[in-house]
């Protein structure tokens, strides 16, 4: 028997998640990507008048149902949202850019270690970014939407360069946490004016202060 702790996340393995409170443990496999873009859809928001998003339902239905298909013996998962984060984790630590790079070093199941590299997207993706993310369709007076990790997993795809860390195929919901981070980096790079700068000779000095003159 190998004991030996795995270097790579491997989506077709196995995973153990244990609650820290009651010490239950759980052994489950990956959702698939179809599961998870499912699950996604059912976490519902209504939006009102004012813009504010009201969760249709807190997700714990889903995620007891989700876990139970999931878990060894198809047995009941207390406090499955939690398992659920547990299992999928994908925690962005830091990101780092590099030309028309960046590479996104994230946190797994178990402490792996992932970066993730991708092409710098452009302008017009980045500024639609979150638009394109949600779906949206009316309900009465207000209009209801949910994540699309779909769409997310697709930009991903044409925007990754390499990958470390990963065992075969990056689960749809690691990529999501990942393309949405590199998004929110270049937003934040985008809105940074501070390396603007005047061409020589085509700028204008702004005026000296005019001296107070005491009475």
């Amino acid at each position: 028997m190998n004991d030996k702790a795995p270097t790579l996340f491997d989506a077709a393995g196995k995973f153990g998640v244990r609650n820290p409170l009651s010490g239950e443990k759980y052994i489950l496999r990956f959702p698939t990507d179809e599961e998870w873009i499912e699950y996604s859809r059912r976490i519902v928001f209504e939006v009102d008048g004012s813009g504010r998003l009201d969760p249709v339902s807190d997700g714990s239905q889903e995620a007891a149902e989700l876990a139970r298909q999931l878990v060894d013996g198809n047995r009941e998962v207390a406090e499955a949202e939690f398992v659920l984060e547990r299992l999928v984790r994908c925690e962005v630590v830091d990101i780092q850019s590099a030309g028309r790079q960046m590479s996104v070093h994230c946190v797994l199941h178990g402490g792996l270690r992932g970066t993730a590299t991708f092409e710098t997207p452009n302008i017009s993706v980045v500024s639609n970014y979150w638009v394109n993310s949600f779906a949206s369709v009316a309900a009465g007076a207000k209009r209801q939407r949910w994540i699309k990790i779909d769409y997310q997993a697709e930009l991903y795809d044409k925007h990754i360069k390499e990958v470390v860390g990963w065992a075969g195929r990056v689960p749809a919901c690691h990529k999501a946490k990942l393309i949405s981070a590199a998004i929110d980096h270049a937003a934040t790079l985008i809105s940074d004016d501070s390396n603007d700068f005047f061409p020589g000779g085509s700028g204008q000095e702004s005026p000296a202060p005019e001296a107070s003159v005491g009475t």
